[in-house]
């Protein structure tokens, strides 16, 4: 072959593909690609983590675009139809947690915050915070703004699987959290706001439909360790959208997370006990008990309300309340194709923190 037409299949190679570039970028904006969270930077200026206010994000999930949603990101940069002002006299539960309570996976007004926000009616506000893979850690970072700035006078945290070791910055890295990680001698750890500083990439990743397709609704980056998963044949039983097993060195740190977080909980918060409650998942499909008892998961979920209970703090375990609902009806608290809890997860989660707050609604008067 001539080197001449060499570089001539070159270049038709490169318009080919080119091409194909222009016709998907083209017809992916006639679907609902996942935008993704565009996150502020965090730093000793702007320590708290959010989203930029004031948008609109598209939410999907996989190649098909299931259950697309579109988002509203409020005045304060989190997934809230309100916007979030400190001038209100009305009192205000604060909601915290991770992807479950940022739950994209649902509609405003079907979310557990926005249930219940609706269901007090005008006699309280509900505002949310939260982030996907936010830990017990980060919990503290947003109680303490939703005190600080909006006077929260309750705080709900919802407690899941994952929040527990993910705390630690060796077992589970992440800019722009609060996190524990080893320090000073006379305490083995201490909180260290993680540094996070908006990719430049990023504003060309939103406008391009076929980069946020691939990234965002795709996952390129994770098919190296899919495919290695694959190829090596890992197979691992899940029990809370967590590894059922963990081992003792694991499980002793998970249990440093929590010991930390209650350690540090009132400092942060600056509430009695009887005004934080905590909401913790236990989704139950099966009637064989013991495997989910003998877990990681259940082993932590455990650890937590025994110290929560200790301290006096109001706790929701939704387990039973999950097991009896499916017992009874049998439908699901989560989709197939994603583990977050769906519209009726929401809302039975809504319906027992309604009943924590039943008597204040009564009442129509601040509880002191």
């Amino acid at each position: 072959m001539s080197i001449k037409k060499f570089f001539q299949n070159i270049a038709l190679l490169v318009a080919s593909i080119a091409f194909v570039a222009l016709f998907l970028e083209a017809l992916l904006r006639f679907f609902p690609v996942n935008n993704g969270f565009n996150f502020v930077s965090v730093n000793a200026e702007q320590p708290v983590f959010h989203a930029f206010p004031n948008r609109i994000v598209t939410t999907s999930l996989g190649w098909d675009f299931f259950n697309s949603r579109k988002v509203q990101i409020n005045n304060v940069g989190f997934r809230n139809d309100q916007n979030y002002t400190s001038e209100s006299s009305l009192p205000l539960i604060a909601v915290i947690g991770d992807s479950y309570v940022e739950a994209v996976q649902v509609d405003y007004k079907d979310t557990l915050y926005g249930q219940l926000a609706q269901k007090l009616g005008e006699n309280m506000r509900v505002y949310s915070f939260g982030f996907s893979g936010a830990p017990l850690s980060q919990y503290l970072a947003w109680a303490q703004y939703a005190t600080q700035t909006f006077k929260a006078d309750y705080l709900t945290f919802v407690i899941i699987s994952n929040d527990f070791d993910e705390s630690l910055n060796r077992l589970s890295p992440r800019k722009g959290y609060l996190l524990y990680e080893q320090c000073e001698e006379e305490r083995i750890y201490c909180l260290k706001r993680q540094d996070y500083q908006t990719s430049p990439y990023k504003s060309i990743i939103e406008v391009s439909a076929l980069a946020r397709y691939l990234i965002f609704n795709l996952q390129v980056g994770e098919i190296k360790s899919k495919l290695t998963a694959w190829l090596n044949n890992e197979k691992e039983t899940f029990i809370g959208n967590v590894k059922a097993e963990a081992d003792s060195e694991h499980l002793r740190e998970a249990k440093i997370a929590v010991d930390l977080f209650f350690t540090d909980l009132p400092k942060y918060t600056n509430l009695p006990t009887h005004k934080i409650n905590f909401a913790i998942d236990g989704r139950f499909y099966d009637d064989d008990d013991i495997p989910f008892e003998k877990s990681y998961f259940g082993e932590m979920r455990r650890y937590f309300m025994e110290h929560a209970s200790a301290r006096n703090y109001n706790i929701i375990d939704m387990k039973p309340i999950f097991r009896n609902h499916f017992k009874k009806h049998g439908k699901r608290f989560d989709s197939i194709r994603d583990a977050h809890w769906n519209e009726l997860g929401h809302t039975l989660v809504a319906n027992a923190l309604y009943e924590l707050y039943c008597d204040l609604v009564s009442t129509g008067e601040k509880l002191e």
